[in-house]
């Protein structure tokens, strides 16, 4: 089966800039992380554009 798990929060990151906070937020180089599961949903099909999450 596939879901689309909708969730928010946040992470903690060391880091010298914005953009190098962004870089180990999206890669788990965090220091702590909190995450909360909102809302849990069966599909059918899902697609996934890989050259826009590069």
């Amino acid at each position: 089966m596939k879901y689309v798990v909708n969730f928010s929060g946040f992470h903690y990151v060391e880091a010298d800039s914005i953009e190098e906070a962004k870089r180990k937020a999206m890669y788990d180089e965090v220091v702590y992380s909190e995450l909360q599961v909102d809302l849990v949903e069966e599909v059918d099909e899902f697609t996934v554009d890989m050259e826009e999450l590069m």
